[in-house]
């Protein structure tokens, strides 16, 4: 399941810019540019890890520019917390794809944004 995380991570993260935003009341309102910041430093950790390429961090963090402002207004701190976590832990890739050398590592913070994205 490793090798295949950031495949399934950003297409769920992509998933979350459409649809309703019905979620039953509270306004959202986080800061965009601080999940921006949190993504970027998480795409920049996972080019430090083995046998990563340089080249798929501009690609990570497109990916960022492109779901942060809906998680900003959806769920901030799920994101937030989960792009801390994820900037905090040590990568390896195949077939350029990150994925953690750990498959535990930030678990929760993994559970919880899955859980945002739906």
């Amino acid at each position: 399941m490793g090798t295949r995380s950031w495949i399934l991570i950003f297409a769920v993260l992509a998933s979350a810019c459409g649809g309703s935003d019905d979620d039953g009341g509270g306004t959202g309102g986080g800061n965009s540019a601080a999940l921006s910041s949190a993504c970027y430093a998480m795409c920049d950790q996972q080019e430090k890890g083995d046998n990563c390429i340089a080249d798929y961090t501009k690609i990570c963090k497109g990916g960022c520019d492109s779901v942060t402002p809906s998680f900003a207004s959806k769920c901030p701190d799920v994101a937030k917390a989960y792009y801390d976590c994820n900037a905090g832990i040590d990568y390896q890739c195949t077939l350029a794809l990150p994925s953690a050398k750990d498959p535990t590592a930030c678990k929760a913070e993994n559970d919880a944004m899955s859980a945002c994205t739906k």
